[in-house]
């Protein structure tokens, strides 16, 4: 991790936004959320970094896959190992 962790960043608030999708089943709009910043690599979401998203009622849970975890599932989808 380049940046020092600081307390600070340890609690973001950001808006659920929108983003339109037209699909062949009809438009429509979709919850839309952005994360980025300096503080995602510095609590170790680097770029090209896989993240495994658990949803829950309510809640998000991002963790960083570990690089054998990416392998893993990229043999999983027919990818050759």
């Amino acid at each position: 991790m380049g940046m020092q962790w600081q307390s600070t960043w340890q609690l973001r608030q950001i808006t659920v936004g929108s983003l339109y999708r037209a699909r062949k089943r009809g438009a429509m709009y979709v919850p839309f959320i952005r994360l980025c910043g300096h503080w995602l690599q510095a609590a170790g979401f680097e770029i090209g970094r896989q993240v495994r998203i658990e949803v829950l009622p309510g809640r998000l849970v991002l963790t960083v896959m570990e690089r054998n975890e990416q392998e893993k599932e990229k043999c999983g989808r027919g990818h050759r190992c």
